[in-house]
């Protein structure tokens, strides 16, 4: 097709969602324009630089670069390499005085838990080993959750989906129990395991992605030269170099969808596209849309009215940790937080080898992050937020000092705190909510966004959409997006 006739399409936020749908758009001739209100791409998942020092936004890791597994073969698909670390000592869970280092060998690790926690603990850990390749296998492949008579009869002709459909009607706690008795302590850990991957606990959580949750951390993990956010500068480079036009610093003021086209105004200026890809969250596309789906985004926002935000800090140190150092380490507390509510938070220690990451010998950069209300931040005034704020940081130091041993009398080199206010700044996003919709009731009710809008010039990607969360899940339902409005072209031709 000539220039004049080719497909345009916008693309709202340069978040891992819109940037995959991007990729999957340009690489098929779509005349593609991204729009990303922030002066760098990669959303929640980007880095960042303060003092010469490069930290990660988030708590955010990166699974799935296997041959076998859909992150690598949608790279592959977008003939993207990425240079990467592989992690052999990743992950560790630090509580009580004790830390637990897991391994890439379920067995290994149920007999852990089982010394720790009890018989039904370890042989929940091995039943969710079991459960979650094949979930991987189903959410990559299958129209779930279902919305059209086609989708609910895949469904219906699939063995898997019909084996696997026990383990989305229980909850994970309802399944872990049905193992046996489990302490306290265990169900406490569980919880803040799901939190980081479902975003909800194990009682909201269905067994299905309980299982997903708990069978990443025995995963290997990957950390890509320069960080996470290293990634997306890739992908943005390829979209770039497919033909596609990144507008940056670029705020979006209103998505009007017309019968047969869109028009997005940004900057005083109207353009006029053939669809769009909303890489927004529910709450703030139900602001900026106009047209029939904004009901579709309010219906959804307000469905989830409540939702999390974080908050943490992010730290220069001492290096004083050895060179089988775990790169992330879920630290469970005690009691909760004061300043955020969480029992928990997410520490990130990037390995030492890169040195874009670790610019100073003899020092490394830590990124804490937990789970926090967002309303609390937002309605207090300045001096209580202030007060609020370096309370946070002082919880952090001090439960980093008391989980993790070599960190007890280290030097803090540099400390800046992170509240819901400032992921609002970083990432536009109203309250600074981060993370996705919780894996909880909407699931079972078949109620989860899974992209489609009502229109098929408008398509819905990240993290609040089906399979959300991580960067591979949220990647999943970008490329998804994507072959969805191809396949609408196609029939319109």
């Amino acid at each position: 097709m000539s220039a004049s006739e080719r497909v345009r399409v916008a693309v709202v936020g340069a978040g891992a969602g819109g940037l995959v749908a991007a990729a999957y758009l340009a690489k098929a001739g779509v005349h593609v324009e991204v729009f990303e209100a922030q002066a760098h791409v990669g959303g929640c998942a980007s880095c960042f630089t303060i003092g010469g020092n490069r930290f990660h936004a988030g708590a955010t890791t990166l699974v799935g670069l296997e041959p076998h597994m859909p992150l690598a073969r949608m790279l592959d698909e977008l003939d993207l390499a990425v240079p990467h670390h592989r992690l052999e000592r990743a992950m560790a869970i630090a509580r009580a005085g004790e830390t637990i280092r897991l391994a890439q060998d379920n067995a290994a690790n149920a007999a852990r838990f089982e010394r720790t926690f009890g018989h039904a603990f370890g042989a929940f850990w091995a039943h969710a080993a079991a459960v979650a390749p094949r979930a991987w296998s189903l959410i990559a492949e299958a129209p779930v959750p279902p919305k059209t008579f086609a989708d609910l009869a895949w469904l219906a002709t699939s063995r898997e989906a019909w084996a696997l459909l026990p383990e989305l009607l229980t909850t994970t706690r309802s399944r872990l129990e049905g193992f046996g008795q489990v302490p306290r302590e265990g169900i406490e850990l569980l919880d803040e395991l799901l939190l980081v991957s479902t975003q909800a606990t194990s009682a909201r959580t269905p067994a299905l992605f309980g299982a997903v949750g708990c069978e990443y951390l025995e995963r290997p993990l990957y950390m890509p030269h320069g960080g996470l956010g290293a990634l997306f500068e890739l992908v943005a480079a390829r979209v770039r170099a497919r033909g596609a036009l990144l507008h940056l610093s670029t705020r979006v003021d209103a998505v009007r969808v017309h019968a047969q086209h869109v028009t997005i105004e940004a900057n005083g200026t109207t353009t006029e596209f053939d669809a769009v890809v909303l890489g927004l969250t529910c709450w703030d596309a139900a602001r900026l849309v106009h047209g029939a789906p904004r009901a579709t985004f309010e219906r959804q926002a307000k469905r989830h009215r409540d939702a999390w935000s974080a908050a943490g800090g992010y730290f220069v140190v001492d290096d004083v940790f050895g060179d089988d150092a775990p790169v992330y380490t879920q630290v469970v507390l005690e009691r909760p937080m004061r300043s955020t509510g969480a029992r928990g938070f997410f520490v990130t220690v990037p390995p030492r080898e890169d040195r874009s990451l670790v610019p100073n010998t003899g020092e490394r950069t830590l990124t804490v992050s937990c789970h926090t209300e967002s309303e609390p931040w937002f309605s207090c005034d300045d001096s209580a937020f202030r007060e609020r704020r370096s309370e946070l940081l002082e919880e952090i130091e001090g439960g980093l000092r008391a989980a993790i041993p070599a960190l007890a009398h280290a030097r803090v080199h540099a400390r800046h705190p992170a509240t819901p206010r400032t992921w609002q700044s970083f990432t536009g996003r109203h309250l600074g909510r981060v993370g996705g919709l919780p894996f909880a009731r909407d699931l079972r009710t078949l109620a989860y966004p899974t992209g489609a809008t009502g229109s098929p010039h408008v398509v819905a990607v990240g993290d609040t959409v089906f399979p959300g969360q991580s960067v591979t899940a949220t990647a999943i339902g970008a490329r998804r997006g994507a072959l969805a409005l191809l396949a609408h072209f196609a029939r319109s031709a």
